[in-house]
């Protein structure tokens, strides 16, 4: 498995800097409740994802999660070995785990043997032109490499499959398995590239001549449907678009609990929109599109704190909301998709609650504003501060009185202001006309010269 157990980075190559835990957040932490809610690879990658950010103990405990799953759904005999390493790099000597050579040995040679037969097998059938042969081939090694930790391989194998799919079918089950793929990876420009071919695949209808869809092809197709959903918010939010990714998980076309064992599961959704949302939404699309939603609630109920805190921030109880981002600050700075995004979210959160609150007010004593945020005054009136210059508080600090006043622009000054600005534009835009007339007038004007080619010539050039 290819994971960097010091680093993390973007789809983009860029490395993105974020704050290690501290040690009482990850002694707050459920680090067993927190691995219940997974299963399969999406566990494995969460869990040797944690150590990345944790203190030891808690990173520690993580190995020692991953360790069995590590030798019994997996040939990954390298990420094993790393695994023990670090793990020893972080406990007392007395508590080191030992690394099962009979084990390593064992798996390496079947991740060997394996190889050789898929690729003779996969040889076979390019050499006889079997079309479908060739496309099971790749997936079967894709899958191989999968398991065996190769997830770049993995995914080259799987995107060759692409020229072998001759129905809709196919181009769906590959597309998949690249999002699939990708998602661990974190790839998430590949995963939009993707989403658009299966999407495209999932159009297709069926001809007049087929039989009709059985209930099983129904319930997939409902399940791909959905799965493809729900990859396509987590790409917006991999890559930064916070609007996008709250409604694309707030629109899902059925509960996310439908499906099991993908990357993604329904506590995710609700935390994942719920951030999002506070970060980008008003008042009234929050209502509208997580609070009046029956089928979104239904996932609130997996992630009881992300509910608290949306019911908290909507009721402008912004000190209840703050100091429970602060508290869970460890379930989303250790979520791997969620986590490069963490400080932006929460400052943008923190904004949208210092506007919202001062939106009712004329004026306000930073000091009783201070007590609503639970945070010192200067603190505030940094923040106050730093809002009113980037322009999203139209207000004014009296830092003498410590008073928030607001400042609401003349109307009418604002309209000579868009006056004169239209006027100037026009003068400009017609003095320009004026100037290629005169030059018109005075065949100032030389055609350009050829370029030789089929019709590179007849254009005009303007002497200025």
């Amino acid at each position: 498995m290819e994971i960097d157990f010091n680093d993390y980075k973007t789809s983009s190559g860029n490395q993105q800097a974020r704050p290690r835990l501290s040690q009482q957040a990850a002694d707050d932490f459920d680090l067993e409740a927190y691995a219940s809610n997974y299963q399969g690879r999406t566990l494995l990658s969460r869990l040797l994802f944690i150590p990345s950010l944790s203190p030891p103990s808690l990173a520690a405990h993580a190995y020692r999660l991953a360790l069995p799953l590590l030798t019994s759904s997996t040939l990954d005999t390298q990420t094993y070995l790393s695994a023990i390493a670090a793990h020893n790099a972080l406990v007392p000597p007395s508590e080191a785990i030992a690394a099962d050579s009979a084990w390593v040995d064992d798996a390496g040679r079947k991740a060997r043997q394996e190889t050789d037969k898929l690729e003779v097998e996969l040889k076979g059938y390019l050499n006889n032109l079997i079309k479908e042969s060739i496309r099971m081939g790749y997936h079967a090694l894709a899958d191989h490499n999968r398991q065996c930790g190769e997830l770049q391989n993995a995914l080259k194998a799987y995107m060759k499959t692409r020229d072998h799919c001759s129905t809709s079918a196919h181009v769906l089950e590959m597309c998949m398995a690249v999002i699939e793929v990708s998602l661990e990876l974190r790839n998430y420009s590949h995963i939009r590239n993707f989403l658009v071919k299966a999407e495209a695949a999932l159009d297709v209808k069926p001809s007049t001549t087929s039989a009709p869809p059985t209930a099983k092809q129904l319930k997939d197709r409902a399940d791909a449907q959905l799965k493809l959903a729900l990859s396509s918010g987590v790409a917006h939010l991999g890559q930064g678009q916070y609007a996008k990714a709250a409604r694309a998980l707030t629109d899902l076309p059925a509960p996310a609990s439908d499906v099991s064992g993908w990357a993604v599961t329904p506590a995710d959704v609700a935390l994942y929109a719920t951030l999002c949302a506070l970060a980008t939404f008003g008042r009234n699309e929050i209502k509208g599109r997580l609070l009046d939603n029956a089928q979104f609630r239904a996932s609130l109920e997996g992630e009881p704190h992300a509910r608290e805190l949306l019911e908290a921030f909507y009721g402008s109880k912004y000190r209840r909301a703050l100091e429970m981002l602060e508290k869970n600050q460890a379930r989303h700075a250790l979520d791997p998709h969620l986590a490069p995004h963490v400080e932006r979210l929460v400052g943008a959160i923190r904004k949208r609650a210092i506007v919202q609150y001062f939106s009712t007010f004329d004026a306000v004593q930073l000091p009783r504003m201070a007590l609503a945020f639970g945070v010192p005054v200067p603190e505030l009136e940094r923040e106050v501060v730093a809002l009113i210059r980037e322009g999203d508080l139209q207000a004014r600090v009296d830092s003498q009185n410590r008073v928030l006043r607001s400042h609401k622009p003349d109307p009418r000054q604002e309209l000579f202001a868009r006056a004169l600005a239209v006027a100037e534009a026009n003068e400009s835009s017609n003095r320009k006309i004026l100037l290629r007339l005169k030059l018109v007038q005075n065949d100032l004007l030389v055609k350009a010269p050829k370029t030789g080619g089929q019709g590179g010539g007849g254009g005009l050039i303007e002497v200025e």
